[in-house]
């Protein structure tokens, strides 16, 4: 009788994940709605301010009465993994004068399969790094080697790889979105596209 061998499977690359299925130990904030994370790969990410109008009043408002009439905005980076940091840089200063918030978008460089996230703050008094305004998460992608894909769990292979985080293994099913696998259905193509995009959504692929 003969003995099916395993099914050795193929590299994965996976291209990150995004938002909070990307956070290890913390959460996203969103007091304010300040910034997101773009075009992850296995080794960058852009960190995209957006257009806030009247960031001022809003700040004042959340200050309440003494609060601050001036408003540095500054954001960090930081590797959840090792606990480093980057930055702080400056986004500029909000006030009477310029109510508004809008910076230029920002390039970085990562290590591969790590998760990350941004802090966005204010300097002024009451507030600081410890009081964030934005918080996002990301997880730069990279490339995954299973001991098998012949598990049949649905997993393809990416419950094979030992020492694997929580983040990890969704970043590796998201590398195999394309393949098939993790999202068969009998059915119509466009349920199966249907299925592809919620279960992206669902590990928080990032492309």
């Amino acid at each position: 009788m003969a003995v099916a061998a395993p099914v050795w499977a193929q590299d994965i690359t996976a291209p990150g994940l995004i938002g909070p299925p990307a956070c290890q130990g913390i959460s996203e904030i969103d007091t304010f709605d300040l910034a997101e994370v773009r075009n992850i790969t296995g080794t960058t990410a852009r960190f995209a301010p957006k257009n806030v109008v009247n960031l001022y009043g809003l700040l004042r408002s959340y200050a309440g009465d003494g609060g601050p009439t001036s408003f540095p905005i500054r954001y960090t980076v930081h590797n959840a993994k090792t606990g480093a940091s980057q930055g702080p840089y400056n986004l500029g200063t909000v006030n009477t004068s310029n109510p508004n918030f809008g910076a230029s978008s920002e390039n970085a460089s990562y290590p591969t399969k790590t998760p990350h996230y941004f802090t966005v703050y204010t300097t002024a008094n009451g507030f600081g790094a410890s009081r964030p305004l934005t918080r996002r998460c990301f997880m730069t992608g990279g490339t995954y080697t299973p001991t098998n894909a012949d598990i049949n769990d649905g997993s393809t292979g990416c419950f094979s790889i030992p020492g694997l985080s929580r983040q990890d293994i969704s970043n590796c099913l998201c590398g195999r979105k394309s393949s098939g696998g993790w999202w068969k259905t009998d059915g119509t193509e466009q349920e199966r596209t249907d299925r592809n995009d919620a279960t992206s959504t669902h590990l928080g692929c990032a492309n």
